[in-house]
């Protein structure tokens, strides 16, 4: 025993001693470390499950009270759609499913609308109201018409105030109206105010307005351009076409025809003119209401320019009505759309409609 504690004592204080002792406390210490970290890393992915599944549960939460808040928004008797031309969609949902008897009324501003920011919205639309009066519905369409216009001032004109309004930067309409208002003066001092002299004056400024705006804004001009120069309306496969598609087809190639002729077969952007737009959206309205008169449609051609637009339709044995309005926006040159199944807005309509047939038989009988 003596011997080995004097064995024990010699190799203490030897470095080799001191060397194990050293490694033998740093091996304690890292295991005990890594049993901490082991233990810590069992309590961090316990406490990440934790917080993952909370979070998960609050998603389900959300996603809940979403649903709970778009099926009260689908109950509501009128409800907000959007901004054109973002609820052009749901016009297209009001014609789908329609049974003969049911009977659709329209109001539009232009027979057009939606050509340019929704082709194939409106190719669609036009699919289901050809497909409508072909099994037998009656539809009725009050829209702007143009076959007046020149016995009014050329600002009575729906079509001359569009190009204005989208085609004429809003930086020069303010030099617009003060040019046409010293243009009246001299007109009216020379004894020429007349509707045929201030519709050919306010032409002459508007092409030279619309020219600046060209070239202010070449590239917004262009887009413009680009867009109703687009194939989408036309770019089908033609062979299994529904015969509701073959008509509104062969539309959409006649409106085509017209968009080249006025502002496309590689006319340069320069030499397009403020007459070029204005002829081309007269045109394209003259076309579509003349398949829609073929069809049977029920035309209501308007002197005024529409401030609202609505499309509704009123179910089999009025049971309902569905109606998609469009209102222009206080602070906005677009539209606001609502959706609504109210019939008070039904019965508005119908006032509406038989307000303008009667000034229209006032108007021929005198």
């Amino acid at each position: 025993m003596d011997k080995e504690k004097t064995w024990l004592r010699r190799i203490k204080g030897t470095k080799g001693f001191e060397i194990l002792s050293a490694f033998i406390k740093s091996a304690v210490v890292g295991l005990l470390f890594a049993v901490l970290c082991f233990v810590y890393d069992i309590y961090h992915d316990s406490e990440q499950d934790k917080q993952l599944e909370e979070s998960v549960e609050k998603l389900e939460n959300i996603e809940k009270s979403v649903e709970q808040l778009e099926k009260i928004k689908q109950s509501l008797s009128t409800r907000y759609l959007g901004i054109f031309p973002e609820y052009i969609s749901e016009i297209n949902a009001l014609f789908e499913n329609l049974v003969p008897s049911d009977s659709i009324i329209i109001f539009e501003d232009v027979l057009y609308y939606g050509i340019k920011s929704r082709p194939s919205e409106f190719f669609n639309l036009n699919v289901q109201l050809f497909n409508h009066a072909m099994d037998g519905g009656n539809i009725t369409i009050a829209y702007y018409d143009n076959r007046n216009s020149e016995n009014k001032p050329v600002m009575d004109d729906l079509f001359h105030k569009m190009i204005i309004e989208s085609r004429i930067g809003s930086k020069f309409h303010a030099d617009l109206s003060e040019s046409r208002n010293e243009e009246m003066k001299k007109l009216s001092q020379m004894n020429q105010l007349n509707i045929a002299a201030s519709r050919r004056m306010d032409s002459l400024l508007c092409e030279r307005f619309f020219a600046a705006t060209r070239k202010d804004n070449y590239v917004k001009f262009k887009k413009d351009v680009d867009a109703y120069l687009g194939k989408e309306l036309i770019d089908k496969d033609t062979t299994n076409l529904t015969e509701a598609e073959w008509i509104t087809y062969q539309m959409c190639l006649e409106i085509d025809s017209v968009k080249q002729h006025y502002i496309g077969n590689g006319k340069a952007l320069e030499s397009i003119l403020f007459s070029d737009y204005e002829q081309m959206y007269r045109s394209m309205s003259d076309i579509i209401a003349k398949h829609y008169t073929k069809y049977g449609f029920n035309l209501v051609p308007l002197d005024e320019y529409l401030t609202m637009s609505c499309w509704m339709v009123r179910e089999e044995n009025h049971k309902g009505v569905k109606t998609v309005l469009a209102f222009p926006s206080k602070y906005s040159s677009d539209e606001i759309g609502f959706y609504s199944q109210d019939e008070a807005f039904s019965k508005y309509i119908g006032t509406m409609l038989e307000g303008v047939r009667q000034n229209k038989r006032i108007r021929h009988d005198n």
